[in-house]
């Protein structure tokens, strides 16, 4: 997946079980790509998990940034001690206020589906569900490269014309 980003995109991970622990700071990848996939590849499923705390140290990372696009990929089962009211609150607060995105992939057959849908939804950004783990470096890579759902889409403008006859316009002169 480093492969594909360009040295000046800006990349971090911070990994969570019951507390956060900052994985890779976030950096350009001119700096990180030839350490990514050692501290990443560590990383292993397990433990009881607590993202919310987590989520909040990638919101201060990202603050500190002057980035045109700021997003969270949120990579986890959805089981989580804490409120699922406060990280909607949370991807919500920080879409609207900081302009950063959050988006979700629930991982296994047994992931909380519904909260990690909600996160997507509120955080502004797109929702999977794998249940193959093999599959994440490509939907990752999809994650970096799709643009906010906020973003125009390159679309040619609108036009509008008044159709001969309208009732609607008939009181608006050509």
């Amino acid at each position: 997946m480093a492969r594909q980003l360009k040295d000046i995109d800006l990349l971090g991970v911070v990994g969570f079980d019951d507390s956060p622990f900052v994985v890779v700071y976030l950096e350009s990848m001119s700096r990180v790509r030839s350490v990514i996939n050692a501290q990443i590849d560590p990383l292993k499923p397990g433990r009881q998990t607590y993202f919310l705390p987590a989520m909040l140290e990638a919101k201060r990372q990202l603050e500190r940034v002057n980035a045109s696009r700021k997003h969270i990929l949120l990579l986890s089962d959805g089981v989580t001690r804490g409120s699922q009211g406060e990280l909607v609150d949370l991807v919500n607060t920080m879409r609207s206020d900081s302009r950063i995105t959050t988006s979700a992939v629930a991982i296994s057959n047994e992931a909380d589906v519904r909260i990690m849908k909600r996160i997507a939804q509120y955080g502004g950004g797109l929702f999977h569900h794998v249940v193959d783990p093999s599959t994440l470096p490509q939907i990752v890579l999809e994650q970096l490269q799709d643009k906010r759902k906020d973003e125009p889409q390159n679309e040619p403008p609108l036009i509008p014309f008044q159709e001969r006859g309208s009732e609607l316009l008939s009181g608006f002169s050509h």
